[in-house]
């Protein structure tokens, strides 16, 4: 897999069994034309999909003046969500950053005093960015969209979503290894199994 956009549209040609190729993402090529039209509705899908360590931000935010929350759960407060959001982050109930809310439109209602720090999934789209996992499960996405377009068979896509469903729990692992917390994924012991096996 290729860390360029021109070089994944090419990999999702020669996954599609298409002998063209494209000489630049931004040309007037007519498969570049149609992986620009489908390349951000792919990455969004892709990105959504699961908390990938390099798309998490975290990010400071005020409560907005001109929102109107009415009804008897009304809430105090709404923070707009960054332009960037694509997947809101809530803290577990554990975390110091923890506040009781819900997201509704591009807003968090919550009774929190501002500002209020969020975590979130950005949509980045620089490619260097991305880890190896999520730029190969992507290109199945893209590959995914690109499949009628390309072949001109609905068939195409069942394949080239089942190396998509393949690659997401392996871009998964990958993701999880990228932690400092190294109880991460370990199931905590009870105090009467810890002790029956002392």
């Amino acid at each position: 897999m290729a860390f360029s956009r021109t070089g994944i549209v090419n990999d999702v040609l020669a996954l599609l069994g298409s002998l063209t190729r494209i000489t630049s993402f931004d040309s007037a090529e007519p498969y570049a034309v149609t992986a620009r039209e489908l390349w951000d509705r792919a990455l969004q899908a892709a990105l959504a999909e699961h908390p990938w360590k390099f798309a998490i931000r975290r990010q400071s935010v005020g409560s907005a003046a001109d929102y109107v929350s009415a009804g008897e759960n009304s809430y105090l407060y709404a923070y707009e969500l960054p332009a960037d959001n694509l997947r809101w982050l809530p803290w577990d109930s554990d975390d110091a950053n923890f506040f009781e809310g819900e997201q509704e439109g591009n807003y968090i209602l919550s009774d929190a005093d501002a500002p209020l720090l969020i975590r979130y999934i950005a949509k980045v789209d620089e490619v260097a960015r991305w880890s190896p996992g999520f730029l190969e499960a992507f290109t199945f996405k893209l590959a995914w969209f690109m499949a009628k377009p390309v072949t001109g068979h609905g068939s195409m896509m069942d394949r080239m979503d089942a190396l998509y469903q393949a690659a997401l729990p392996v871009a998964k692992r990958g993701n999880g290894l990228s932690t400092g917390r190294r109880r991460q994924g370990v199931s905590r012991r009870s105090n009467w199994l810890a002790a029956r096996n002392r």
